[in-house]
């Protein structure tokens, strides 16, 4: 469940008395797309600039943010306004599986064409969905939850 990605660069966000405690990565697919992403839990450290790694990418959808399509090739559709920044994101992609993460709540598996992400929808999204069908989603955050370097 990972994205292959080259770090760019990392951009503070919350900063308190010299203390950074979350930021955002700027990363850049195979494809040359290029994306922000947050990391809560400061996960990708600066000496990774410019390495090629494997990201795990976790995407809360927005309200509504999960359409069920029949065509369309895995893509990530970054937001036009501010591609560089981590919320409202597109993905298209097909669902590989839906796991279950804790007791109530469960997460999709989804295969975007250069990887997968992980997506966790509100949970009355997820009842009418299985394996194989094509989404789109529309992100309300992206986020970086584990990294791998090659």
């Amino acid at each position: 469940m990972t994205l292959e990605a080259t770090i760019i660069r990392t951009e503070p966000d919350t900063v308190y008395q010299g203390t950074v405690y979350d930021q955002t990565v700027v990363v850049e697919l195979p494809n040359g797309i290029r994306f922000g992403l947050f990391d809560p839990d400061l996960v990708v450290d600066s000496k990774f600039i410019g390495r090629n790694v494997q990201l795990t990418v976790t995407v809360l959808a927005h309200e509504g943010g999960i359409e069920r399509i029949t065509d369309g090739i895995g893509e990530i559709n970054p937001l036009k306004d501010d591609p560089l920044f981590w919320r409202d994101h597109v993905y298209v992609g097909k669902i590989r599986d839906i796991l279950s993460w804790s007791e109530n709540r469960r997460e999709i598996q989804l295969d975007i064409g250069d990887g997968t992400i992980i997506v966790r929808p509100k949970q009355d999204m997820i009842g009418e969905l299985r394996e194989g069908d094509q989404l789109r989603i529309k992100a309300s955050r992206s986020d970086v939850t584990g990294i791998e370097i090659q």
